[in-house]
């Protein structure tokens, strides 16, 4: 007797415009070796179209961003952070086991870190309860305040199955990626003092995420003739060329951090005279964080005063007036004054004269704009004596802050671009 199957398989819901028809006519004896060959190969493909069908209903309505990208200090503040995952299930479907999961790198063996059973509660492993919790449908949350030592790429797994059939697990992954602004964390030293011959290192080590790049420059220039060795500039075989204002520079993809350091030159005993003077800088406004040296404004502008100065003494013309030293004294109102003194090399004749001519048109250096004459100090006013403020100290910003155009060198008074000293 022979037999007639005729099986038609509808496909997935999801994809219902799709109607795949399926007729096998086995027009053989079921009892033959041929026969019953078929028959299996009919109802493997029976149970590949069921799986199909199945599979379509569940669905992510929900994910976390891709990549998540935290940078400390700007978008991570400290709180905890949370991967949320929804999905959107069909009512017969049976979600069996939620897992998180994590890797350092794609090529890394992934570690659970949670799971649960069923929707309910999740089991947190024990390695990861002090970092980590996990609460339904499926979120994630990293408990502590968010470091780079918590990059990771982050998994979840949905376990289901439907009329008892186990279906394929849902998967998605996320990857963290935290950025550091740059830190110096060894500075150079605020001030120092060689003997001509001598060698000096000054070292301004560095932390941050990607590593930063260090740079060092003299004057507000950077040199490429410069003796480094990553973040230690040598100055060997110390001359009077090298006095003045040194910057090293610690830049990565999402900040950059400088600090200053001042170089100055041993006088032999008797062999050097002072001169002590004021510039009055009318381009900056007096604010009160010019009397507190901590303060991001006083160490800019320090550094600014100090690089101009330095580098009209350094031109070739003026060689036999080379400088000992420089040293910003103080600030003081009256506009904004600074009070200078430098260290010459006894008995040379008009030892002021180059910076004279060079603010005979109002300008000092390129932008800072200042008197036409240097000031007798004898004749200025004293400084206030005023605590400074919180906001003063350890270079945070003043409550008087000041635009880019008011610092006289282009530059703003943030951490990102000033000093840590």
């Amino acid at each position: 007797m022979e037999h007639i199957h005729v099986y038609r398989v509808k496909a997935s819901r999801r994809f219902s415009h799709v109607y795949l028809a399926l007729c096998v006519v086995i027009s053989v004896s079921m009892n033959t070796c041929h026969g019953k060959r078929v028959a299996r190969w009919v109802s493997a493909t029976m149970l590949i179209f069921a799986s199909l069908q199945l599979s379509g209903a569940i669905r992510w309505d929900k994910q976390p961003e891709k990549p998540t990208i935290l940078v400390e200090g700007v978008n991570n503040t400290g709180e905890s952070l949370k991967f949320v995952w929804n999905f959107v299930t069909e009512e017969s479907e049976v979600i069996d086991r939620v897992t998180f999961q994590r890797r350092r790198d794609s090529a890394d063996p992934t570690e659970d870190i949670a799971s649960n059973k069923e929707g309910g509660a999740f089991n947190v492993f024990p390695e990861f309860t002090s970092n980590y919790s996990a609460s339904p449908l499926a979120t994630l949350t990293l408990r502590n305040p968010v470091t780079n030592d918590d990059e990771f790429i982050y998994s979840i797994v949905v376990s289901r199955s439907k009329n008892n059939l186990p279906l394929p697990s849902l998967t998605d992954q996320v990857q963290l990626i935290v950025f550091v602004p740059p830190r110096i964390t060894t500075e150079p030293e605020r001030e120092s003092k060689v003997s001509v011959g001598d060698n000096l290192t000054l070292t301004c080590n560095v932390s941050g995420d990607p590593l930063p790049e260090v740079t060092w420059s003299k004057d507000g220039q950077t040199l490429k003739l410069f003796n480094v060795t990553g973040p230690v500039l040598h100055l060997v075989n110390v001359t009077r060329k090298d006095v003045g204002s040194y910057k090293c520079t610690a830049k990565n993809k999402v900040g950059v951090v400088s600090h200053p350091a001042a170089v100055n030159v041993e006088c032999p005993e008797n062999q050097c005279e002072d001169h002590e003077f004021g510039i009055r800088i009318t381009s900056i406004r007096w604010i009160q964080a010019f009397n507190n040296s901590n303060a991001i404004e006083y160490k800019s502008l320090k550094s600014n005063v100090t690089s101009e100065i330095a580098r009209i003494y350094t031109q070739s013309q003026n060689a036999e007036k080379q400088l000992y030293g420089i040293t910003i004294v103080e600030f003081r109102e009256g506009s904004t004054i600074a009070v200078v003194r430098l260290r010459f090399e006894r008995n040379i004749s008009e030892p002021l004269k180059p910076l004279e001519d060079a603010i005979k048109d109002g300008i000092l250096g390129q932008n800072i704009r200042v008197d036409t004459q240097l000031l007798n100090t004898t004749m200025l006013p004293h400084p206030t004596t005023e605590e400074p403020t919180t906001d003063d100290v350890d270079g945070g910003p003043s409550s008087n802050g000041l635009s880019a155009a008011e610092i006289g060198a282009g530059k703003s008074f943030s951490e990102a671009d000033g000093y840590r000293m």
